[in-house]
């Protein structure tokens, strides 16, 4: 198997001060992705330390990379192949799903909106954070519902743009991006 561009994004951090946080869904196996060179179009992208949240055709992950300047590897740290995850799950959805009532148990949302939009409602009270990424480049739209909260001003914040994220955090009256 080999590496596919178009399951591949950042979440967040990306910049030079923090790891950044790498999205990547995909057919193969875990254990494919594992194979030293599997990343290595990406050397001059990903960073030592960078982390990935992975979805593969046998279970979803979290890992970090490791990165010498010409090869890039994968180590993953927890996954769902009967290891209790510390952290709560990551979750793709599509517009079969929607809406999807967001919960505490899930910390990341991607969102496959080819077919038509996906609505994601968020808590009405919950505090906490939350990452939602749009992954296909059709016109449809992920909507983020304030569910009587504002995201940021509005009633719904809408991600148009494929690889589009929003992180948000409920700061006690209404949910703002961080």
């Amino acid at each position: 198997m080999s590496f596919d561009q178009q399951g591949f994004g950042p979440i967040g951090g990306e910049n030079m001060l923090a790891s950044a946080v790498w999205s990547y869904r995909t057919s193969d196996t875990l254990a494919d992705i594992q194979v030293a060179s599997y990343f290595d179009d990406k050397v001059f992208q990903i960073e030592d330390g960078d982390f990935l949240v992975v979805t593969s055709s046998d279970a979803s992950a979290i890992g970090f990379f490791s990165n010498d300047g010409s090869t890039v590897s994968v180590t993953i740290i927890e996954g769902s192949e009967g290891v209790e995850n510390p952290w709560p799950p990551f979750v793709s959805v599509d517009d079969t799903d929607s809406p999807v009532t967001v919960s505490g148990n899930v910390a990341c949302y991607t969102a496959d909106t080819t077919n038509g939009d996906v609505i994601f409602i968020l808590p009405a009270t919950l505090k906490g954070n939350f990452v939602f990424k749009k992954n296909d480049s059709s016109l449809n739209q992920l909507i983020i519902d304030g569910n009587g909260n504002n995201v940021d001003g509005s009633a719904t914040r809408n991600l148009t743009s494929q690889y589009a994220s929003y992180t948000i955090n409920h700061n006690g009256s209404e949910w703002t991006r961080q």
